[in-house]
């Protein structure tokens, strides 16, 4: 059973029913609540939050909320709902509640997945790293989130002394004496600062999630749920795919979560990518081996594991699995043409035609819908 949020009428949300799998993308326009979604999803695999003894207290609960900046998007008419396999929590009519699967009650121990949420706003850590421990022991007004990701990145940075980042042309990053360094071309070092701002962004985000994942890789600490926002920030298209590779590869292991928002079709290109990888090795498996070849087999992602939503208007629309759908494909592109010509121009292109030739093996079917708007 896929466990399952249900929304209603909270901060930009009207309406929203999410399946929750293995792999969440939500895309969208900037306020569209994407971020809400995902921070709900923090909320509700802390487990502060699933081993409150007394989940009526409100206050204590209020307080996962008010970590994420979400206390004040409750409205009157509020309903949420999470339920997994192990536990459900409600908030209706302003009341929580809690329900914990019989099996589970004596031992609620690994009841949710550790959540680790990366903000948007990561680079800023980057700009600030000389001063970063004592940022985070002053009282200066932060969101608790941000602060609580610039806690996990100061705790890494001093574990993981050195690593290589190969999506990043194997640049090399290195905390010493107090400061972020990372490799150029020629071999130097310079300061994290004063690297490409797509570096900047990149550096905290897997400092972090090595940590993290390290930090409770054993057999006796519970599954992770990473959170990242916007992933893709100031990357080039090619960077944005090695670091979804990497993620794939890295963060979807065993019980683990990996939920991205993205405003990014990059984004969503790489994880097609690395679907139609595996959806065509299981068809053809005497061709898995020329698949991995193109595509890294240890970041492929089983489509029933994977789920993305587009958030707009209030809402992100429910799993389309209704009889006037058609779910027969595996991977789908469309293209907009200004004028029909155009059209034909693209039709009768020599790269079109080798495009065909070239991985026509790939496909047992191609089925074409036109329109005119």
């Amino acid at each position: 059973m896929a466990d399952k949020l249900i929304v209603k009428n909270f901060g930009p949300i009207i309406d929203a029913e999410l399946d929750i799998k293995k792999t969440t993308i939500f895309i969208g326009p900037q306020g569209s609540g994407k971020s809400t979604l995902a921070k709900l999803m923090a909320v509700f695999r802390d487990n502060i939050t699933v081993d409150l003894e007394h989940i009526e207290n409100s206050d204590r609960l209020t307080n996962r909320f008010r970590h994420f900046n979400l206390k004040n998007y409750f409205k009157p008419n509020t309903s949420i709902c999470f339920s997994s396999e192990k536990y459900q929590i409600n908030y209706d009519n302003s009341t929580y509640s809690k329900k914990i699967g019989a099996p589970f009650i004596d031992d609620i121990t690994f009841l949710s997945k550790m959540p680790l949420y990366i903000p948007a706003e990561r680079m800023f850590y980057s700009t600030i790293s000389d001063s970063l421990l004592g940022l985070l022991d002053s009282d200066v007004a932060l969101p608790k989130f941000f602060t609580s990701f610039g806690n996990e990145f100061e705790k890494a940075r001093k574990e993981f002394l050195s690593f290589r980042i190969s999506f990043l042309g194997n640049i090399e990053y290195k905390y010493e004496n107090g400061q972020n360094l990372v490799s150029t071309r020629d071999g130097n070092f310079i300061l994290l600062s004063e690297s490409a701002s797509g570096i900047q962004t990149v550096v905290p985000l897997i400092v972090t999630v090595i940590y993290f994942n390290f930090l409770t890789e054993d057999l006796l600490s519970p599954p992770k749920t990473f959170i990242i926002e916007e992933p893709e920030l100031n990357l080039y298209p090619t960077t944005q795919k090695g670091l979804i590779y990497s993620l794939a590869n890295r963060y979807t292991k065993g019980n683990n979560e990996l939920l991205m928002t993205t405003h990014s079709p990059y984004i969503l290109a790489a994880l097609n990518n690395l679907i139609f990888a595996f959806k065509t090795a299981l068809k053809h498996p005497d061709k898995a081996d020329e698949i991995a070849k193109i595509v890294p087999r240890e970041s492929w992602l089983n489509p029933d594991e994977f789920a993305a939503y587009f958030v707009a208007d209030g809402g992100a629309p429910a799993a389309t699995r209704r009889p006037v759908i058609d779910s027969s494909y595996d991977w789908s592109i469309t293209f907009v043409f200004a004028t029909a010509a155009d059209q034909d121009i693209y039709q009768d292109h020599p790269l079109h035609h080798e495009f065909i030739a070239t991985c026509a093996h790939l496909w047992e079917r191609v089925q074409v819908y036109d329109a005119v708007g």
